[in-house]
Order: structure tokens, then C-alpha cells, then sequence
């Protein structure tokens, strides 16, 4: 299993079963993430405990570094806790009820007051003390508030647990074989477990391997006929073989419409029908970026190797991401796609101007039929797409060199094909 995540991402304190404590763990992926701008959701998850070693899988929707989705948003905050501003949800100790901040004031002797709206007309203004106005934010989102947003609370979300009247940390989710559990620590290092509600709880293994069996009858039989699965835990396990990466898109897309599981665990392998060399497959792959270049796309560097695609992108919008994932998935013959994107500032008016007066200057002066682009990014002009020559790619390069801004580097990534 291990083997499969060979990529260390960040780490989190989570709570270990086998160690039955608070523990360090590594977060593995399959590819090289980056938690900064947060994960995008459903990518597994390999934790690995740093004390022994143990571990289990996990869904980068459950953690707080993932994208969260707009209607998981809701974080209170809490006077002596949290800076308050208007419009925010507050919680008052004591209260059944978040409400929003319609106003903050002071009277004369600098006394601070909070107007909250509770809904259905229902509000009411609450004085802070001195310690209620503290700037030392350990939670700058705010809490979750336990235990009635256990089901929405991501690991690692900062919590209040509204009926102990006690803060802590969310630090993991726990599966003991029939029900789903939020594991959380508290300030006092008393750590747990609160069952979430039926509406959070993950499909029984046997009724979910019965959705996945009556859901891949809405596709061919020729793509599922040698796939594999076992639900474990709310987690869907696949295994077997499809003929493309196309197919396998489609079976994931379906499989990923049931909500009611943690998440796919995917080692389906291609089995394409007819195996071509790596060159051929880099050309094909190569042609699809030089014939229908984004106007989102920055640059881009391809390289096959044992027919496993590696694709690196520099993009302005996702949109461009998208795009390009869906057209190399659709080319028989790879069996693996490891896309790096790396999201690039969108050049401003003036440069973009500059740019496309240059790409304009070095088409008219070269062969009709070569693909030549100019793209700006990280401070760099990247010269893309392709020539029939060596000579046409070094004297494109000198036109750039001469043209270009003095200041910026010049990435020269023309491929030299005769066809």
C-alpha cells in the first residue's frame, strides 16, 4: 500500500487506533500536492502514524486544508476567542443559537455591545467584557460548534463543544464497524467520540457494494466486464482492467454520484488493446497541445515513459486543466496520466499586447506551417509548439531574444519534427 503514496504532503496530528492516542502522522498522495491552495476533493489519502507505523486511508474532502465546498462554510465565532466583524455567525454561550452580527458599537465609556440577529425576528444585543474583545485568535475561521455540526466538522477544524462548555480540535474520523465517529481532542486532552447523524453515516458495506453493482449497469458491459470492488468501511475499493483512460473517466464519474461513501480507492490499470511506443505516444500527445492550444494555457512540457504520460501545465484558468485532461484521456495507448498544474498570473493589458505583437512578428517570419505561441509567466516567455528544423527553432529563439523585454528569461520549448 505504501508503495502507492510516494509522495509525503504535509502532516497532521491525528488520532491513532493502534496507539489509541494523539499522534504525528505523514499524509501521502500519489501525486506531488500542495496544501497551500487547498486540495480539490475525493483524492485518497495515505496517513501514516510516525510512532508505529500503522495505517489507514483518508479523503482530502475530510481535511480542513482541502477546497471546501460553499455550503460547508459555516464557522462561528466567539467573543474572547475571535475578532467579530458584521455579518459574521457568533456564538453567545449559553444560547440555542448561532446568529449574525447586523452591528458592533461602543457607548461613551468605550464599552463594546454586539447586536445579533437570531432570525424570524428574534434579535438581541449583547455587552462584551474586556476579555471578549481579545486579538489572540487561535481559530481565525471560528468553531465548529458540537455536537450539532459534528457531521460538517473536517479534521483538523477547531470545535466548541457547546454541552461541556470546552474547546478543542478535530482529529480524525473513526469507523468501529457499524457506525461513523468524530474523534476530537479538547483542551484538557480528553479526547471523543461523537457518532455522526444518519445523514453523515456512510452506507453499510454490503448495501454499498449492492449501489456500486446496480449503478455499472448504466454503463457498456464491454468497460466493466473486469472490474473488481469491495466497499470496506464506507470506502470503495476497485481494482481490475479498462482499455483506456477515457473509460475508466467514466466509470469514476459515475461511482463519484454515490454520496453516501467516504470516497473511491482506485488501482484499475489500463489494459489498452494495441500497445504503441513511448515516441509515438509523445508525438500524439505533444500534437494535441501544438493544434488546439488554450488561450488559458501558460506552458506545457510532456514526456512518456513506459507509456505513463507525465504532464506538466502552467495555466491561467482551470479551465485549460480541464480541457487538456480530458483530451489526453480520450488518446488510446497511455496507461497512466500524472498531470502537474501550476496556476501563473494572467499577463496584465500592456504585456499581453507586447506578447501577442511578438508571436504575430515571429509567425510572419517563419514556415506557415510551423505552430508557434507566445506565452508570458513567472517572468519567463515561453516559446511553444513546433518547427520542422533545428536551425528554424535557434533563429525563432535570436527573433525572441531580440524582441522580447531585456528583463524576462527566455524558456525555448519548440519541438523539431519533420512531419
Amino acid at each position: 500500500m505504501k508503495s502507492k503514496f510516494p509522495f509525503r504532503i504535509t502532516e497532521e496530528h491525528l488520532f491513532c487506533r493502534h496507539c489509541c492516542n494523539l499522534q504525528l502522522h505523514g499524509i501521502y498522495a500519489k501525486e506531488t500536492y500542495s496544501v497551500r491552495g487547498g486540495l480539490l476533493p475525493k483524492i485518497p489519502l495515505l496517513c501514516i502514524c510516525d510512532s508505529c507505523q500503522t495505517y489507514h486511508i483518508a479523503f482530502s474532502q475530510e481535511f480542513a486544508f482541502a477546497v471546501q465546498d460553499s455550503s460547508n462554510q459555516e464557522y462561528a465565532k466567539i467573543p474572547g476567542k475571535n475578532r467579530l466583524a458584521i455579518g459574521n455567525w457568533v456564538y453567545i454561550k449559553g444560547r440555542p443559537r448561532p446568529g449574525i452580527i447586523k452591528r458592533l458599537f461602543s457607548d461613551q465609556q468605550n464599552q463594546k455591545s454586539l447586536s445579533i440577529d437570531y432570525g424570524n425576528n428574534e434579535t438581541e444585543q449583547v455587552q462584551l467584557s474586556d476579555t471578549d474583545t481579545s486579538l489572540n485568535e487561535t481559530a481565525p475561521k471560528g468553531y465548529r460548534l458540537l455536537p450539532a455540526q459534528s457531521g460538517e466538522t473536517l479534521i483538523g477544524d477547531y470545535v466548541y463543544h457547546v454541552i461541556r462548555d470546552a474547546f478543542g480540535k478535530a482529529i480524525g474520523l473513526v469507523h468501529d464497524g457499524e457506525t461513523d465517529k468524530l474523534a476530537i481532542q479538547l483542551e484538557d486532552s480528553t479526547i471523543l467520540f461523537l457518532t455522526l447523524s444518519p445523514a453523515y453515516q456512510s452506507l453499510p458495506n454490503k448495501r454499498l457494494e449492492e449501489t456500486i453493482k446496480y449503478k455499472l449497469k448504466d454503463l457498456p458491459s464491454k468497460i466493466t466486464e473486469n472490474i473488481v470492488f469491495k466497499a470496506k468501511s464506507g470506502i470503495l475499493y476497485l481494482s481490475g482492467t479498462v482499455e483506456s483512460l477515457a473509460e475508466r473517466r467514466q466509470v469514476l464519474d459515475l461511482l463519484n454520484t454515490i454520496t453516501s461513501m467516504r470516497g473511491i480507492f482506485n488501482t484499475l490499470t489500463i489494459k489498452p488493446k494495441e500497445n504503441q511506443p513511448d515516441n509515438i505516444l509523445e508525438d500524439k500527445l505533444c500534437r494535441i497541445f501544438e493544434d488546439a492550444l488554450h488561450p488559458d494555457l501558460a506552458y506545457y512540457e510532456i514526456k512518456v515513459n513506459n507509456r505513463i504520460a507525465q504532464v506538466r501545465i502552467g495555466y491561467y484558468s482551470e479551465q485549460a486543466v480541464h480541457f487538456f485532461e480530458e483530451q489526453i484521456e480520450q488518446l488510446p495507448g497511455i496507461v497512466e496520466l500524472s498531470l502537474l498544474p501550476e496556476c501563473v498570473i494572467f499577463p496584465s493589458q500592456q504585456e499581453q499586447k507586447k506578447i501577442q505583437e511578438l508571436e504575430k512578428g515571429i509567425r510572419a517570419s517563419t514556415d506557415a506551417n510551423n505552430k508557434i505561441y507566445i506565452r508570458l509567466a513567472n517572468d519567463k516567455i515561453y516559446v511553444l509548439g513546433r518547427v520542422k528544423t533545428l536551425i528554424q527553432k535557434h533563429k525563432i529563439h535570436f527573433s525572441v531574444t531580440n524582441q522580447a523585454f531585456r528583463f524576462l528569461s527566455i524558456a525555448n520549448l519548440l519541438r523539431v519534427t519533420s512531419s
